[in-house]
């Protein structure tokens, strides 16, 4: 014989199915064209989705698809395949034809397409590769933002103009994940006139992988120097005046 309990539970589930709103659907986007769903950012209808994300990564599953010129293109438009430039980027140095886009460089003038195709020559290890990041770098030729990859890829092999123009920057110009190596760079190479730009940028940064690479940095310019510290200010405030009992113009914050 069945409980009241029992009999209940079917209408109890089917009350909680009942009021649950129906969830659509997501749309398969594979079945959509490149050029619809690039339209899709626009018109959501188009594809069924606002999405953006999904779009991108969608179209980023196609990149093998696309001629080397045509992924270069993308760097001038990031709807056409997708807006991570990165995953452009690897997919160039991934085809191995630096000589194709360091042509490209020179007779492009769209900045966003010769910042694109710095980044993904900076994945090549070619001795052309490093002739051409330092014609680039010397060409002085865009924003500051295309050419740190040229000085940053650089920088570790101790190139002294690279490590002249990254010490004579303002804060940092790449993300977390890149700056670190360029900051060590200067302590690798024994780069003194660094020690401002150390001292003023590389250990105060938000990013505790900055600050380390900076603080070891100093260690090094001054072997002698305190081990330990009571606070990251106390450690600031000392590396800024011994910068400047050594000559160096460092503005340091007030005691």
């Amino acid at each position: 014989m069945k409980t009241k309990a029992s009999l209940l539970l079917p209408i109890l589930f089917s009350a909680i199915a009942y009021s649950q709103p129906n969830q659509p659907a997501k749309p398969d986007l594979t079945k959509f064209s490149s050029a619809q769903l690039t339209a899709c950012f626009k018109n959501s209808s188009i594809c069924g989705t606002g999405d953006k994300q999904a779009i991108d990564d969608e179209l980023l599953t196609r990149l093998p698809q696309l001629s080397e010129n045509e992924l270069m293109n993308c760097f001038g438009n990031g709807r056409i395949c997708g807006s991570e430039k990165f995953g452009i980027a690897e997919e160039l140095a991934h085809r191995r034809h630096p000589s194709l886009l360091i042509s490209r460089y020179w007779s492009e003038p769209d900045t966003n397409i010769r910042e694109g195709i710095l980044i993904a020559l900076s994945r090549s290890h070619r001795a052309a590769t490093e002739d051409f990041m330092r014609n680039a770098l010397a060409a002085k030729r865009g924003r500051e933002e295309e050419l740190v990859w040229a000085a940053s890829y650089l920088a570790p092999k101790c190139d002294p103009d690279a490590l002249k123009w990254l010490s004579e920057r303002k804060g940092r110009l790449l993300s977390c994940l890149f700056w670190p190596e360029v900051v060590s760079s200067f302590g690798k190479c024994d780069d003194r006139q660094a020690i401002p730009y150390i001292v003023d940028y590389s250990i105060h940064d938000a990013c505790l992988n900055i600050d380390d690479a900076g603080l070891k940095d100093l260690q090094h310019f001054f072997p002698h120097s305190r081990k330990s510290f009571n606070s990251i200010e106390e450690m600031q405030n000392y590396y800024c005046s011994r910068a400047n009992q050594d000559g160096f113009k460092v503005d340091c914050p007030p005691k």
